[in-house]
């Protein structure tokens, strides 16, 4: 079963969405103004509380995001591919900016295990990279799946990843993934499909989260955002 809440504020091109203890976010980028958000929205009401406005030159894209010990993670990078990108550590309550790190990449999606990685995926997941919290590139190897994964997500011991099939059908999918932390490698244990998300104009390819054993979903651009919520596969 399914069901759906909409986003009435604008919202732009979605990127990705993560739940704090008290708090909805929404990254997104207005296109015709190069420039990106963070919204910050009321989970009952789902009505925005407050957004922070992402440019930094030409550095204007958020990507998907993930919050973790506290912080929240975004991504911003150039709106292209092999292109540069710059990783937010944000406090969720005040949107200020805790830390950051470059990338000579376009980073467009981050998640972290708390413990000492961050995941990271490039334009259309082509490259996955694993970072340490300062930021140090520990691995980077191939997406030999070939999926377009838009946003990530770890919880215990697993790496939740959305995105699309590059075939003609761009199926919705996630993909989940074991991850071991000696070798630094990631191993695939589960695939949902997620057709029943595709919809008129759009697949399920931006913005997923997890909480409470649901997923949900904001595949939509403004004006027609909503979230949707999805209960999880055993």
């Amino acid at each position: 079963m399914i069901t759906s809440e909409p986003l009435k504020f604008f919202t732009g091109h979605v990127q990705g969405i993560a739940y704090s203890k008290n708090y909805l976010f929404l990254s997104a980028v207005d296109k015709e103004e190069k420039t990106g958000y963070l919204f910050k929205i009321d989970p009952v009401s789902f009505s925005l509380l407050d957004q922070l406005k992402l440019r930094v030159g030409k550095i204007y894209h958020p990507g998907g995001i993930s919050i973790y010990g506290g912080y929240l993670y975004l991504p911003l990078a150039e709106y292209k591919a092999d292109s540069n990108a710059v990783i937010f550590k944000i406090d969720p309550e005040t949107l200020k900016v805790a830390a950051s790190f470059t990338v000579a990449d376009h980073i467009g999606a981050v998640t972290t295990d708390g413990e000492g990685h961050i995941f990271g995926m490039n334009w259309d997941a082509r490259d996955i990279y694993i970072w340490n919290m300062e930021g140090k590139i520990l691995k980077k190897f191939r997406n030999e799946r070939k999926i377009a994964y838009q946003d990530i997500e770890y919880r215990d011991g697993k790496l939740y990843c959305s995105g699309t099939k590059k075939s003609i059908s761009k199926e919705g999918v996630i993909d989940i993934y074991k991850f071991d932390s000696t070798n630094l490698t990631l191993t695939i244990i589960k695939t949902h499909p997620m057709p029943q998300l595709k919809l008129a104009e759009s697949i399920a390819k931006e913005g997923m989260t997890i909480k409470d054993g649901y997923f949900y979903f904001v595949p939509e651009d403004f004006p027609k955002t909503r979230l949707y919520r999805i209960k999880m596969k055993k």
